[in-house]
């Protein structure tokens, strides 16, 4: 809906009519039907739904997309490598994880200013840690199995095991995470 909200929206969601303010869902005035009622300065509420889910779905898409790439890429680097590095990461992520999202939120809103692209890269560096553990986890165990074997055995690079075996291994676990954030991340009703 919020990709057709031009056609799909029964009316400007900007239009003010303050005769109608705050008239009940399922109201009609002058045979135009108002399904969600309407707001105190008269705005079809159905309207401003729909192309405010444009701007939720764009915030947090763009949220989940940036921490998708980082937190997969740590991940899988962390889990197939491990030593130090996977140290080193795995202590970022603790970091993060005891850091307040809010106390975030406020620091970087004071320093840098609010705006759509600050919400979505604060949304982003929150986000990170939920794709690297849980790729990191399922590498872990994927890189002690026969096929990544054969594979290095075969001269597979490096980049090759972690593209073609791994990687593949790993989307669904990315795609459930990913539908969750995505709604997580709504601007409009962040609960961190």
């Amino acid at each position: 809906m919020a990709l057709f909200a031009s056609v799909l929206a029964p009316r400007n969601p900007l239009t003010q009519t303050l005769a109608i303010r705050l008239q009940p869902p399922g109201t009609t005035i002058e045979g135009k039907l108002y399904l969600l009622g309407t707001d105190q300065l008269g705005r079809d509420l159905l309207s401003r739904t729909i192309y405010g889910a444009q701007i939720s779905l764009l915030v947090s898409g763009g949220a989940v997309l940036l921490s998708a790439l980082v937190g997969v890429l740590l991940g899988v680097v962390s889990g197939y490598y491990g030593g130090r590095l996977d140290f080193v990461l795995m202590k970022l992520a603790d970091i993060q994880l005891a850091f307040p999202f809010v106390l975030l939120a406020i620091a970087v809103v004071a320093i840098v200013g609010s705006s759509l692209t600050t919400m979505t890269v604060v949304l982003a560096f929150s986000g990170w840690v939920i794709y690297t553990r849980t790729v990191r986890a399922a590498v872990l165990s994927l890189r002690e199995r026969e096929f990544i074997d054969a594979a290095q055995a075969l001269g597979s690079s490096t980049f090759r095991i972690l593209i073609q075996h791994l990687f593949p291994n790993v989307v669904s676990l990315i795609l459930v995470i990913a539908s969750v954030e995505v709604a997580k991340n709504d601007p409009a009703g962040i609960h961190h």
